[in-house]
């Protein structure tokens, strides 16, 4: 199935990308490729410093339920300080104490 043909595209630090489809359609292909988990046909190349993560749609079975929002992340990212991963955290609106929810 192709996907998409003969495109170029230059994410920026800050922009949001939205993928809207129906089910079915790629989204979650599209994800892979660029993930590098997929094969595709064609090159991508990420920009300096960027380290690239994955979460995908049926992340949940690889979650610990028994942590918190803040615990799975320091498992995860182990070297980032905690004010970064609230941060991370308060950009899915997890403000105050809601880091510290299973």
């Amino acid at each position: 199935m192709e996907i998409i043909r003969n495109s170029e595209i230059e994410i920026e630090k800050g922009d949001k990308i939205a993928l809207i489809g129906a089910n079915g359609k790629g989204k979650s292909t599209m994800l892979r490729i660029i993930n590098n988990s997929e094969p595709f046909e064609g090159t991508h190349e990420w920009g300096y410093n960027v380290v690239p993560a994955f979460f995908a749609q049926h992340q949940l079975e690889a979650l610990n339920l028994k942590n918190t929002l803040m615990e799975e992340l320091q498992h995860h990212a182990p070297m980032e300080t905690d004010n970064t991963l609230r941060g991370l955290l308060g950009a899915f609106l997890f403000n105050g104490d809601d880091v510290f929810k299973k």
